[in-house]
Parts: C-alpha cells; structure tokens; sequence
C-alpha cells in the first residue's frame, strides 16, 4: 500500500511541478501565464478535463499583503478503488491538495 501511495505521489508531481514552475517564472514571462481563475477553468492548464482530477477550485488571496492564487485539487488516480487497490468496497484513492502560487505581476 506504501509503494501505491509513493507512485501516486510522484505522479500528482510530475503534473504538478511544471505548472509550479511555469507559475514562478519572470514578471515578463508572465503575460503568457494562465490567471489563477483559467487554473480551474480552461482545459488546456492540464486540470479541468484530467480523469484524475476529482476536483479543481482556484481563488486569489492574500495575507500579509502578498498576493497569491490558491488551488485546491483533489486526485484520484483512475482504477485505484476496492479492495484490489488495498482499499475497503467501495473506498477509492483520494489525494487532497493545495498549492500557494505567485500572484501575476
């Protein structure tokens, strides 16, 4: 079950960290940047539209007067349910996730 959850880690971090690092580029590469409300929306930033994201919401904060957008994801690797997974019937994967990224510029 360990190993399970290791791979399912380091899969939810390939997809993750590109979009980490596309966000924390330059103030002039961020014009071709995604606004953190197209991070929940638009099909083409990889979230909305993965069979393995269960859900996908995006707001824009602040706390002490830094501006950030926060995304929530909830992962579930497609097959990884039941007992063959080493989950109880009708229990699946479910992995929680929430990112801090830059504000855009």
């Amino acid at each position: 079950m360990q190993r399970r959850r290791v791979a399912a880690a380091a899969t939810v971090l390939a997809v993750a960290v590109p979009c980490l690092v596309a966000m924390g580029t330059s103030a002039a590469a961020a014009q071709g940047l995604p606004t953190c409300a197209d991070l929940a929306v638009d099909p083409a930033r990889g979230l909305v539209g993965n069979p393995a994201v269960v859900s996908v919401a995006s707001s824009e904060q602040e706390t002490s007067g830094m501006a950030y957008c926060q995304v929530d994801v909830n992962w579930s690797t497609p097959g990884v349910s039941g007992p063959a997974a080493g989950y109880a019937d009708g229990e699946s994967q479910s992995i929680t996730m929430r990112f801090a990224l830059p504000a855009r510029g």
